[in-house]
Order: structure tokens, then sequence, then C-alpha cells
């Protein structure tokens, strides 16, 4: 029953996940081991009973580091949200991202990254004490749940050793409570 969210040429879809499973070994571990592998361009594996297949409307993502001091705004189905960046920024470098191309990176500490919806009080959406040698990005943004509010993807790692995945569904947020409605995946790739 589990959903696969891909994207295919710039759009993404929901469809009954098409795997297979390749054994390994891990040289770190020393144990052997066996890995899910997506026949698709996969985003997320997903297991919610609400989902529905199909093309998933989404917005190209305008910045995907929110620093502190800097605000996102999303505009969709006449409705606007905005994400809003605070901490303290300790230095700043110029680094070359995976393209080769040069960005800017800030060491970070107290960050909280904000949602506000339509003009409404700020609420929650992540707060980190500090970042070892990375930094949020937005991943995704659209409707995955289909209720005609966006949906967010953001990877949250702590440290350059982790991979962080946040997931944000509008239909399951209660009381603005974004942080404990969310739904976090964590996986550390260190010896």
């Amino acid at each position: 029953n589990w959903f696969d969210l891909y994207e295919e040429n710039g759009q993404y879809y929901l469809a009954k996940l098409d795997y297979k499973i390749e054994d390994g070994y891990s040289e770190c571990a020393g144990v052997p081991t066996k890995s899910v592998i997506s026949k698709r361009n996969s985003m997320l594996f997903l297991n919610f009973p609400f989902l529905k297949a199909g093309k998933i409307e989404n917005l190209k993502i305008t910045q995907a580091e929110i620093w502190p001091k800097e605000t996102v705004i999303y505009n969709f189905n006449n409705q606007k949200y905005q994400l809003k960046g605070y901490g303290d920024i300790l230095g700043t470098q110029v680094r070359s991202n995976d393209q080769g191309r040069e960005e800017v990176f800030h060491e970070v500490k107290n960050y909280k990254l904000t949602y506000s919806y339509n003009g409404s009080s700020e609420a929650n959406m992540i707060q980190e004490e500090q970042f070892n040698d990375t930094f949020i990005k937005t991943l995704f943004v659209g409707d995955i749940d289909r209720d005609g509010k966006l949906d967010f993807i953001i990877s949250k790692p702590t440290n350059y050793e982790e991979n962080s995945i946040m997931l944000i569904l509008s239909s399951q947020i209660k009381e603005n409570n974004i942080q404990k409605n969310s739904f976090q995946q964590s996986v550390q790739f260190d010896c």
C-alpha cells in the first residue's frame, strides 16, 4: 500500500511503489545489507491511506535555503504562505555546490524557520540550536494530500554525516503545531 512520490520531467507524481531489493555490504559497519531501491526518481516513500495516485500540483522553489533574516513567499490557490528564517550567522564563506557553481554558505546557530498562512501569526516549522557544516533546504512545495493547501518537504540535517527529511502535510497540522504534526526521518551514515 506504499506510494512513491517521484519526479519526472519537472512534474511530480504519486504512484504505487515500484522497487527492487538489492543485497549489499557495509564496509563501515562490517555487515551485510539490504536496500529498497526505487525504479523511479523518487523523493519519498509514503504510507498514508488518504493519499491518491496521480499528478501532484507543485510550485517552483524560489529559494531553497532560507537563511536568518530572509523571507520566502509562495502563492497558491489565492493563498499566501510566508517562510521566514531567524538565527545568528557566525561566519560566511563561498563554496562550490554539487554542480560546480559557487554559492554562499553561512555558519548558523539558534536557527528557527517560521510559517504563516494568509497573514496569520507565525508558527515554528523548524528549530535547531546548531548545524555542523550543513543547513536546511526546501526540496518540495506542492499539494501532496490534495486539500488545496501547500505541503512542504524540507531537508534538515544538523550534521554533514546525516540525512534528515521533514514532511509537512497541511491536512495533518492540528492546533497550528507544525513541528509536532510533521513526519520526520533521519539516517546517520557516519562510521
